[in-house]
């Protein structure tokens, strides 16, 4: 749990801010490096964990709500509760994900702004403005391309491991996640 949460609010954060500051560097024809990329992200860690704490406290809370009224509408009866509840569940992944959509911004213009973490939240909200579905969209289907090269790597990494031992297996196996 607390590699998941270093991770989730400090490894991930930090890697996105730096990319980011590395990919404007090389637009603005600015030398770039790993260093100065992860040395300008570490400045501006504070208002990226400030951001990503702001964002899990909203998750929580709205699954709170969600799973609240899941458990009301249970007592309610099978059809009418089950109905109702599924209602809840579909506004939660919509919910979700406009939120998800709206707010990937945020690194980007903490680390380019030098905005706060909660300033970071509302500029991604006024850049995304209009763009949500495209910006879904465009993400996804990054996430399907990754899925699909991924999915396929690893089956041949695993084939080719696969006349290997069960510790030889458990490695090409992980080489394979990796990559």
């Amino acid at each position: 749990v607390v590699l998941f949460l270093v991770q989730a609010f400090i490894v991930l954060p930090l890697a996105e801010a730096a990319t980011t500051r590395a990919v404007s560097d090389r637009y603005l024809d600015r030398s770039a490096s790993l260093g100065s990329a992860y040395a300008a992200a570490a400045r501006r860690l504070g208002a990226i964990i400030v951001q990503s704490l702001i964002l899990f406290g909203g998750a929580v809370l709205l699954f709170a709500a969600g799973f609240a009224l899941l458990f009301a509408f249970a007592a309610i009866g099978a059809a009418a509760g089950a109905i109702l509840g599924l209602i809840v569940v579909l506004t939660l992944v919509v919910v979700s994900i406009i939120v998800f959509v709206r707010t990937m911004l945020a690194p980007p213009a903490i680390i380019l702004e030098g905005v706060s973490g909660w300033r970071g939240l509302v500029r991604s909200w006024a850049l995304t403005r209009g763009l949500a579905w495209r910006l879904f969209g465009i993400r996804l289907l990054l996430v399907l391309i990754t899925a699909i090269i991924g999915g396929v790597l690893t089956a041949l990494l695993t084939l080719a491991g696969s006349s290997l031992d069960a510790n030889g297996q458990l490695i090409v196996t992980a080489v394979a996640s990796a990559v």
